[in-house]
């Protein structure tokens, strides 16, 4: 595999970033004498698929590995597995030189991570990333949760990897709809903070003969993620800018029932808060353009697959919803994203339901 960056977090130490397809001699050669057991965390299918292998890896070079697994989707990333999968474990008698192996997309690695940072107050943890989406962004960060009744990943901790480990192999496994889900990532990465990455999007887009990007765009992404990481690791100022498209997009899952795809929410969240910016004077209205070009040339969704009444409560309890304000990440410019915002740390800027209504029903 190859190495793409290191991710230097101010609260932790820096840990690398590999990709390639020989994953399971990289994860035990980058194995710690140190960890003794693995908890092997993955959901059904990325189990059948990359898990055994990883685990035949492990213990075929000594290392003792309990293999966990979940009913795939949105709706099991709960308290309820998280604490089944914990208890799994406690009954196995992994204590604290153990490390969690979260294989899969976000959803796994999301879970994985939040027991490894709650196990025993904390054990390490490599994340496996298997599907574009989470190579382009979930598995990089430490971001770690679980959703609610009341809203996705509002309960979660910091907690950063000691590898991550991005299985382009695996890409060629994954269904179209998972590789436009991790597109509106890569887009918004584009939109944020790279004008040239996206002029190369929409350049390969026009030309592409499959929707697997090119190793390079991947890794410009991840660049890109590890950059903001290491200015903002908390989530207190500039890693709010890759909140972009997730307040609308994150109000889609849950007028949907998540039954709208997360990147799919992402992308249709990013046309109308780029719709909202523009009648606010925040963004260009030709950025908003060629964004919505370029998501509809990959196509990805650019209108609302639900009524704004049944999105609405899901803006009310989003966790970037402070004090009653809702709150967008804007980028200024195509490609540029400046601190300019009202909101906390700086970087996003306060709306309001009306707005976004608005710009809601001019993208309905």
């Amino acid at each position: 595999m190859q190495h793409i960056t290191d991710i230097q977090p101010l609260s932790a130490g820096s840990y690398p970033v590999f990709y390639g397809s020989k994953v399971a001699p990289k994860l035990v050669q980058l194995w710690r004498p140190e960890w003794r057991r693995a908890a092997l965390i993955a959901d059904l299918t990325t189990e059948r698929l990359f898990g055994r292998q990883l685990q035949g890896a492990l213990e075929n070079n000594g290392i003792d590995v309990l293999a966990l697994s979940f009913e795939p989707g949105e709706q099991h990333k709960t308290r309820e597995t998280k604490a089944r999968l914990e208890d799994a474990m406690l009954a196995a008698g992994l204590d604290r030189s153990s490390c969690v192996v979260a294989v899969g997309g976000g959803i796994p690695l999301d879970l994985g991570g939040f027991i490894a940072a709650t196990y025993m107050r904390g054990i390490a943890h490599v994340n496996v990333a298997t599907t574009l989406l989470a190579q382009v962004d979930a598995a990089i960060g430490g971001k770690t949760a679980v959703n609610t009744a009341r809203g996705k990943n509002l309960l979660g901790a910091f907690h950063h990897p000691r590898a991550v480990l991005l299985d382009t192999g695996a890409l060629d496994l994954l269904p179209a709809v998972e590789l436009k889900n991790g597109l509106a990532e890569a887009i918004k990465h584009a939109m944020l903070a790279d004008p040239a990455l996206f002029e190369r999007l929409e350049g390969w887009a026009a030309k592409r003969s499959s929707d697997k990007p090119p190793d390079e765009i991947v890794a410009r992404c991840v660049e890109i993620k590890a950059e903001v990481v290491a200015a903002d690791d908390r989530d207190t100022g500039k890693r709010h800018i890759l909140n972009f498209g997730h307040t609308v997009g994150h109000a889609i899952e849950h007028g949907t029932a998540h039954q709208t795809p997360h990147g799919h929410a992402v992308a249709i969240g990013m046309v109308v808060e780029a719709r909202l910016a523009a009648r606010a004077g925040w963004l260009t209205e030709t950025a908003g353009l060629r964004l919505e070009a370029l998501l509809n040339t990959l196509g990805l969704p650019t209108r609302p697959p639900c009524s704004f009444a049944e999105a609405a409560p899901g803006l009310a309890h989003d966790k970037k919803t402070t004090a009653g304000v809702i709150y967008c990440a804007i980028p200024t410019d195509l490609g540029v994203t400046e601190a300019l915002g009202d909101g906390p740390g700086g970087w996003s800027r306060a709306t309001s339901l009306d707005q976004i209504e608005k710009a809601w029903e001019a993208q309905a």
